[in-house]
């Protein structure tokens, strides 16, 4: 039983990820990422790449995962906690340095 919800939760995991990377990488809809504002970011295509790709690869590990707790039946927990404790990680780098893209605060005369 726990397989199965295991695996329901990583294959959610897998399609929010991939529809939302595909929503920002290729759509380029860098709207619909959190915290952003309309004319503060510097390079709207860069921080859709990186935001993008970066939730490619999380649907990719939520993929391995899905096949891994497949496979591994026995190591189930194990590979979801791998992948639970990367996407907070992942989630964390991306933001930080999605600061790049930012334009530079305006000097004040």
């Amino acid at each position: 039983m726990a397989s199965f919800i295991l695996l329901i939760i990583t294959e959610f995991l897998f399609l929010v990820f991939a529809v939302l990377g595909y929503t920002i990488r290729i759509k380029k809809r860098v709207d619909v990422i959190a915290g952003y504002q309309k004319g503060t970011i510097r390079d709207p295509d860069g921080l859709s790449r990186w935001v993008g790709n970066n939730l490619f690869f999380l649907a990719g590990c939520s993929l391995a995962a899905m096949v891994g707790i497949l496979v591994f039946p026995d190591q189930e927990v194990v590979i979801f906690m791998v992948l639970i404790t990367l996407v907070p990680i992942v989630s964390v780098i991306t933001a930080l340095r999605s600061k790049r893209f930012e334009q530079p605060p305006e000097k004040k005369k």
